[in-house]
């Protein structure tokens, strides 16, 4: 061991300066050896979450996927379907909606379609009123009128819908009268669908997106579900089994497109039509 002497200083001052590097010396290996004693403590508790953590079943953490944020269409905040033979069907999801799917959406164009009942959507069929629609087209825009109406909450299994030109539509009633918030002034001649039944297909469209179509749609959706009112199933219940059955996630886009109230899921047959 070498030991370096400062020849200015006595015997004395030497003795005390290797006093005072040993004691810092000693310092530094204690903080050091704390340092290390808390790291192996940390490092064994890492080990033994690991050791008891409860292992992710594989096919929950393959289905675990990252879900990007894509920019919706204007009538997706809506309910909404393409007919079969692809013209755009808009209702509202409540009074408010119902005024605003006509206020900024119909237009002469346009067929305004209502279910025969109290606590109907308003329905608007794009371009319904210029020759387009066909008459499979009318049908499928009223059984979507009518499934959505509070006559599948209540167990119907059909109900009567109708349809007018939006044109012979108003929210603006005469003097003395008064139109309740979503309501209506019609106008002219309605054309009639008499006891339209209810039902639904629920499926994923070309763009991966949860679709609910009338039952009668030729259209071809991905792994679709047939759904009928006056069944067991709560609305929840409902959607679980859908989500199951389509293998996606979209538990929160499921429970916008099954009406309120009890239903029955059933197995669709694939139709024959467009995707």
């Amino acid at each position: 061991m070498k030991i370096t002497l400062d020849a200015s200083k006595t015997a004395q001052q030497n003795a005390a300066d290797y006093y005072s590097k040993a004691s810092k010396l000693r310092a530094k290996a204690d903080g050091a050896s704390k340092a290390l004693g808390e790291t192996l403590r940390l490092i064994a508790k890492e080990e033994k979450r690991e050791l008891y953590k409860k292992p992710e079943d594989g096919a929950v953490a393959a289905k675990k996927k990252f879900r990007i944020r894509r920019e919706l269409e204007w009538f997706e905040k809506y309910r909404w379907f393409r007919t079969s033979s692809g013209l755009l069907v808009v209702a509202g999801r409540d009074a408010s909606q119902n005024e605003h799917v006509f206020n900024r959406h119909a237009e002469k164009t346009d067929l305004y379609f209502h279910a025969d009942a109290h606590g109907a959507p308003t329905t608007i069929l794009k371009e319904g009123n210029t020759g387009k629609a066909t008459a499979h087209d009318k049908l499928e825009a009223a059984q979507f009128a009518v499934s959505y109406s509070s006559c599948w909450k209540n167990g119907f299994g059909s109900a009567d819908a109708y349809c007018a030109p939006a044109g012979n539509v108003s929210r603006h009633a005469k003097a003395g009268e008064y139109v309740a918030k979503g309501g209506f002034i019609i106008t002219g001649k309605r054309e009639y669908f008499r006891g339209t039944a209810l039902g639904l297909r629920i499926g994923l469209d070309e763009k991966e997106r949860v679709v609910a179509v009338p039952a009668i749609s030729t259209r071809v959706l991905k792994d679709a579900v047939a759904i009928l009112p006056a069944g067991t199933k709560e609305k929840g219940a409902v959607a679980k089994e859908i989500m199951a059955r389509l293998g996606t996630e979209n538990l929160d886009d499921l429970l916008l497109v099954i009406p309120a109230g009890k239903s029955e899921v059933e197995r669709a047959a694939r139709p024959v039509g467009k995707a």
